[in-house]
């Protein structure tokens, strides 16, 4: 494996100390994992969880489009389904799915 230098924001760096002891997971792995993220983001590598977002959030964004209120009285159902489609485009926009 390579080395490489990491500077984190002091508050940042115990966050991650923070969730390295609550999770028992050493934080080499943690930023490994963050890596492999980011680069499947953008296109650059695989990401289970990546992978499954970029599956996930067009169908939600579907879903919650097909149900959204016809009327002006909205269901706590229907203002769910307006959130879900809002996020999920907010979402898509930032892994590059949705312009």
């Amino acid at each position: 494996m390579h080395q490489q230098a990491l500077y984190l924001e002091p508050d940042k760096a115990a966050l991650l100390d923070e969730l390295a002891a609550e999770t028992r997971i050493p934080k080499a792995v943690l930023l490994r994992e963050a890596i492999d993220d980011l680069l499947a983001k953008h296109g650059k590598a695989s990401s289970e969880f990546i992978d499954l977002v970029r599956d996930l959030l067009p169908t939600a964004r579907k879903v919650a489009h097909h149900f959204r209120p016809l009327s002006s009285t909205q269901t706590l159902w229907e203002r769910y389904c307006d959130e879900v489609h809002l996020k999920s485009g907010k979402a898509l926009k930032i892994l590059g799915m949705l312009r």
